[in-house]
């Protein structure tokens, strides 16, 4: 196949986090966690949130997920895993074998790393180091 027009650019990455137990609040780790409202109980045992933000400035979206199954039933459960799910893309018109493609590639690929560090807290980055 010989494409000769590029119409999406995209760059996804999935990260799966681990965060040690016990975790009383995901605000440790995360700067934009899940809010239950105060009257109901607080303890999740798994979440799924999705935003879809547009930098109109610059022609891209970011949908970002963040998702939260539940702690394994295992012997040592000393740990969760969060997933952070970035899709950065802009829909284009552009010619298949142009350079533009890149360069956009390289523009979307630091765009998903602003997204990933503004979600995170420096306690999350912590455990990374």
């Amino acid at each position: 196949m010989k494409p000769q027009e590029v119409n999406r650019v995209a760059v996804r990455y999935i990260n799966e986090m681990e965060l040690p137990l016990p975790l009383a609040d995901f605000k440790e780790y995360l700067s934009a966690p899940p809010e239950v409202p105060a009257g109901l109980p607080q303890t999740l045992s798994g979440f799924f949130q999705r935003v879809v933000m547009a930098d109109t400035v610059k022609d891209r979206m970011a949908a970002v997920s963040q998702a939260f199954e539940g702690v394994q039933a295992t012997e040592t459960a000393d740990k969760i895993t969060v997933f952070l799910d970035i899709d950065a893309f802009s829909q284009v018109s552009m010619s298949a074998d142009s350079q533009e493609v890149w360069d956009k590639l390289d523009e979307l690929r630091e765009f998903k790393n602003n997204i990933f560090f503004e979600h995170l807290t420096d306690k999350t980055l912590e455990l990374f180091e």
